[in-house]
C-alpha cells in the first residue's frame, strides 16, 4: 500500500509538532489512525523492519528507536515530483479557453462550448507536448469547480415513483433502429419495469402509464417527471413555474396521481429511474441487441428486470420484490385504463370528407361546407356537429389514406347514380357488397342505394357481416325479392 502525499507529509512533519514530546510517545497504531492509513504504510515510511510492531513487548530499545526513526523521517524531506511540461504558457493558453467558455455561456451558447477533448487537440495543435489526462487535471485545477452536496431522502411505501425515457439501439428482424424504452422505478422499492415502443409519443405515455398501473395493482401516490414536452406544457410555464400538459393533466386525474416536476439537468432528483435506464443501456441489452420482433425484445427486456427486482439490497437485506409487495398493501385504487381524447375542427370538403393528418374522412353529404368537432383518440376518430355524431371511424396511421363509409354517400349516388361504380368508394368496399350490387340489383344504383337506407346502418364492414348473415338464412336460391322481405321480417 502506497501513502498519499497528505499521509506522507503529515509523517515526515510530525518531529516539528509543538508538541513534541507527547508525540514522541505515541505508539505506532495511534500514527497510523492519526495520518489516516495503515500500520504497514507507517511502519515502511519509518523505515521499520516488517516485524518491528511484534518486538515491542521483547526488545527494551522500542520506543528509543521509533522515535530515532521518528526524526529522522522529520528531516527528510517528503518527494515532491515537479511538473516540467505544464509551463505558465500552457496553463495561460488553457485559461483563455476556460474563459471563452465562460463567455458563450453568458451568451446563451453553451451547445457551443470545447470539452477536455477539444481543448486537448487544441493544445496540440500548438506544439506542446501532453497527455490528455495532465490536460483534464489541469482544467479541473483552474476550473475550481466546487462540488455539490446532496441530500439522502427518506421515502414512505406507495409514496413516489419517478418515470422518464431512454433511447435503446436494438436490431429488430436484422434492421437497426433506435426504440424508446418507457421505464418507472419506485423511490421506496427500487422496483423496475419498462416497455419499449417505436417512438416516444401520447398513445406510448399513456400505454406504459396504464401499463404500469395495471402491473401493480394499485396507483403510486406521486410521479416524478423531468421537462419531457409530453409532462410539461413549456408554452405555458413562465418564471420557473411549470404547468402540467393537457394529456398529463388528464391522466392524473383519471388514475388519481399527484406529480413533480424536477428542476432542469438536475437527474438526481429522480436517480432511481435514471440508473434502471443505464441498467438496461449498460447491462442488461449489452449481453444481447438482436430479436426478431418488438414483442420479443419486451419478453426479454421484462424477464432481466425480473431478476433484477428479485436481488438483495445491500443496505437492508431485502429484496426488491419484497419492499414492493410492501407498497402494494398502501398503493391507490386501480382505474380502468385511459382513453386520451383530444379535440379539433375540420371543415368538411367538397367530396364529404374531412381531412385529418394526412388522411381523409368520409361524413354525410348534407354537411359539405360546415365546420365540425373532431374527438380524435389514438384508436378512433369522432366527428360531431352541433353535439349530434355524424360520423364515426377507425384512426388511420399510414399517409394519403381514406376512409370511406358507404352508408355516407347514399344520398350523393341517387343524385348521380353513374358515377357510383367509378368511385373510390366503391373499390374500396367489401366483396360481398360488391357481389349484391353486380347480382342482385343488376346494377340499378338508385334502387341499391334506397335499399340500404331502408334496411342498412354502420361501418361498411358491418353492412357485409349483415348482408352474409341474411344470406346465410334464405333457403333455395337467392333473389332480389327474398333479400328485401328477409330484412322487412328483421326489422319486425
Amino acid at each position: 500500500m502506497t501513502l498519499s502525499k497528505t499521509q506522507e507529509t503529515y509523517i515526515h512533519n510530525l518531529a516539528n509538532n509543538p508538541e513534541i514530546d507527547n508525540l514522541y510517545h505515541m505508539d505506532i497504531e495511534e500514527i497510523a489512525i492519526a495520518a489516516d492509513t495503515s500500520i504497514k504504510a507507517v511502519i515502511r515510511c519509518l523505515g521499520l523492519q516488517k516485524d518491528f510492531l511484534q518486538r515491542r513487548d521483547k526488545d527494551p530499545e522500542y520506543e528509543k528507536i521509533l522515535s530515532a526513526n521518528l526524526i529522522k523521517a522529520s528531516i527528510t524531506k517528503p518527494r515532491v515530483r515537479k511538473r516540467y511540461k505544464v509551463t505558465p504558457v500552457l496553463t495561460e493558453l488553457i485559461e483563455h479557453y476556460i474563459q471563452e467558455n465562460k463567455e458563450k455561456v453568458k451568451k446563451r451558447q453553451s451547445k457551443l462550448k470545447k470539452n477536455k477533448l477539444q481543448i486537448h487537440n487544441e493544445v496540440i495543435k500548438h506544439g506542446f507536448d501532453i497527455h490528455y489526462s495532465t490536460t483534464c487535471r489541469l482544467i479541473n485545477e483552474l476550473e475550481e469547480k466546487k462540488l455539490e452536496a446532496f441530500i439522502k431522502c427518506a421515502y414512505r411505501p406507495g409514496e413516489y415513483c419517478e418515470f422518464d425515457w431512454g433511447s435503446i439501439p436494438l436490431y429488430i428482424n436484422g434492421h437497426p433502429r433506435i426504440l424508446k424504452a418507457g421505464v418507472f422505478a419506485s423511490a421506496y422499492s427500487n422496483y423496475r419495469y419498462a416497455c419499449l415502443y417505436e417512438s416516444e409519443n401520447r398513445k406510448s405515455f399513456v400505454d406504459i402509464h396504464n401499463a404500469f398501473f395495471n402491473h401493480c395493482e394499485g396507483v403510486y401516490q406521486t410521479v416524478v417527471y423531468d421537462n419531457m414536452s409530453l409532462a410539461v406544457n413549456h408554452q405555458r410555464s413562465k418564471n420557473g413555474k411549470k404547468k402540467p400538459s393537457r394529456i398529463l393533466k388528464a391522466l392524473s386525474k383519471h388514475h388519481n396521481f399527484n406529480y413533480r416536476f424536477c428542476n432542469v439537468r438536475k437527474g438526481n432528483e429522480k436517480g432511481h429511474v435514471e440508473k434502471t435506464i443505464g441498467v438496461i443501456e449498460d447491462t442488461i441489452f449489452s449481453n444481447r441487441s438482436s430479436f426478431s420482433s418488438l414483442e420479443e425484445a419486451n419478453h426479454y427486456l421484462m424477464e432481466e428486470l425480473m431478476k433484477l427486482n428479485h436481488k438483495e439490497c445491500l443496505y437492508n437485506r431485502k429484496t426488491c420484490i419484497q419492499r414492493f409487495k410492501e407498497e402494494q398493501k398502501v398503493l391507490r385504487p386501480l382505474q380502468s385504463d385511459f382513453m386520451y381524447v383530444e379535440k379539433d375542427k375540420r371543415v368538411v370538403n367538397k367530396s364529404s370528407m374531412i381531412q385529418f393528418q394526412n388522411n381523409l374522412y368520409s361524413v354525410p353529404t348534407q354537411y359539405v361546407g360546415k365546420k365540425v368537432d373532431i374527438h380524435y383518440t389514438d384508436i378512433h376518430i369522432k366527428c360531431i356537429y352541433k353535439g349530434d355524431v355524424i360520423a364515426t371511424h377507425t384512426r388511420l396511421t399510414g399517409v394519403d389514406e381514406h376512409s370511406l363509409s358507404l352508408l355516407h354517400h347514399t344520398d350523393l349516388f341517387i343524385k348521380k347514380p353513374g358515377g357510383f361504380v367509378h368511385s373510390l368508394l366503391y373499390h374500396q368496399l367489401p366483396y360481398v357488397i360488391q357481389k349484391t350490387y353486380r347480382k342482385y340489383f343488376d346494377g340499378e344504383t338508385k334502387e341499391f342505394m334506397t335499399f340500404l337506407q331502408s334496411y342498412l346502418k354502420g361501418s361498411n364492414e358491418m353492412v357485409a357481416d349483415s348482408l352474409k348473415n341474411v344470406f346465410s338464412k334464405i333457403k333455395g336460391k337467392i333473389t332480389k325479392e327474398k333479400l328485401i322481405s328477409k330484412f322487412e321480417e328483421n326489422l319486425q
